[in-house]
């Protein structure tokens, strides 16, 4: 409150008109990520502007401050004002906030709580948000929760088999699962486009697609869909693997290996077809 104490000593009693930013980050599980304040309840990451800042640059600074992630590929999904947006503190200063509000599926980073404006963070169900989520939260996500989820209720995922010696190569996830590399399509992206972007992204090498091997729905979690291509993918250069902060591991393993690993009953079905193969 140093930055609206100094503005109070500039206009004296009249209302403030304040803008900020917050963002709405979420996983590949369509969940929201909130924050549990310091001052009580749950809400979006974000905060005020400082001078000279743009709505973006504040939306990427605050949510950095306050979880440690970097976010990218910001996209406003609206900016909230007027009468509703009126606030009095309990020191007797009143302002008026002016909000935009972010979407973002990139992020990266070691998620951690600053311990002064952040007492935990955790991502949420749409369908089961906090009890003390903030009023002024829930108004910023109501309106788009029904796109929100609808939106990416089946979204497209193009994965890559990559055989080394007999043995492919697998990625473990956030959730200590294992799965193959690849990720979501982008607008205007090809399938195939997909899976040797998000592969050069995630392990670093360089992959020409050679035919396209699976295709079926996946149940993540319980009613969360992704809709799964597998491609057999062959390494055009060496296997020098720099792993991205998405992954915590990576591993090459044998059809004998499957059987034990913690890998998705259509993966290893993708695998088992691109070994028939060689």
């Amino acid at each position: 409150m140093n930055y609206v104490s100094e503005l109070r000593k500039e206009i004296g009693t009249k209302p403030l008109i304040l803008t900020g930013a917050v963002v709405v980050i979420l996983n590949n599980e369509d969940q929201v990520l909130l924050q549990q304040r310091s001052t009580g309840g749950w809400g979006l990451p974000g905060g005020l502007s400082e001078l000279g800042e743009s709505l973006e640059q504040t939306a990427i600074r605050e949510v950095y401050e306050e979880t440690g992630l970097t976010v990218n590929q910001l996209k406003l999904l609206n900016v909230f004002s007027g009468n509703d947006y009126y606030i009095k503190l309990k020191n007797g200063d009143e302002f008026y906030s002016t909000t935009a509000v972010y979407i973002t599926r990139s992020f990266t980073g070691v998620m951690r709580s600053d311990g002064i404006e952040t007492k935990d963070l955790k991502f949420f169900s749409f369908d089961d948000l906090p009890i003390d989520l903030l009023k002024v939260y829930r108004k910023y996500l109501e309106p788009f929760k029904r796109e929100i989820t609808s939106s990416y209720k089946a979204p497209v995922s193009c994965k890559g088999v990559i055989l080394n010696q007999n043995r492919v190569l697998l990625l473990k996830n956030e959730r200590n699962v294992w799965e193959l590399p690849g990720g979501r399509m982008e607008p205007r992206e090809l399938p195939e486009e997909t899976v040797t972007r998000e592969i050069s992204e995630e392990i670093g090498l360089d992959c020409k697609v050679e035919k396209i091997v699976d295709a079926y729905n996946f149940e993540v979690i319980k009613d969360k869909h992704v809709f799964i291509v597998t491609y057999h993918c062959k390494v055009q250069d060496d296997f020098n693997i720099q792993l991205s902060d998405e992954h915590i591991e990576y591993g090459w393993f044998s059809k004998k290996d499957l059987e034990v690993l913690d890998l998705a009953k259509g993966y290893q079905n993708s695998i088992l077809k691109v070994f028939s193969l060689v």
